[in-house]
C-alpha cells in the first residue's frame, strides 16, 4: 500500500518515558491553568520581597527573555586576527 498523507500507522512508536513525559507535561499545564490566580500572587509577592529569581521571571514573561549576545574576541582581538595569526605560525613553521 503506498504512503498516504495523514497515515498513523508508519513511523516508530513513542518510547515510554516520552509517553510518560507528555502525560505529565499535559497534566502540570492543566494545574498551572486552574490555579493561575495564587501562582501568580505568589511570585509577584515574592518579587516585591526582593526575590531577584521572581522578578526575572516575571519580566521574562511580560517582556520577553533578554537577548543574549557572545563576545568572538579574545584579549580584545577578533576572531579573524586570531585566525589571521594562527595562518602566519603554520606558514613559518614550513
Amino acid at each position: 500500500m503506498p504512503f498516504q498523507f495523514g497515515n498513523k500507522l508508519g513511523g516508530r512508536k513513542k518510547a515510554q518515558h516520552t509517553i510518560q513525559a507528555e502525560a505529565f507535561k499535559k497534566f502540570l499545564i492543566e494545574r498551572v491553568i486552574k490555579e493561575k490566580g495564587p501562582i501568580i500572587e505568589a511570585l509577584i509577592k515574592k518579587g516585591k520581597k526582593g526575590d531577584v529569581q521572581a522578578l526575572r521571571e516575571i519580566f521574562d514573561r511580560i517582556l520577553g527573555r533578554a537577548n543574549q549576545s557572545l563576545d568572538l574576541t579574545s584579549g580584545g582581538r577578533t576572531i579573524a586576527e586570531i585566525l589571521n595569526n594562527l595562518d602566519d605560525r603554520s606558514k613559518t613553521r614550513k
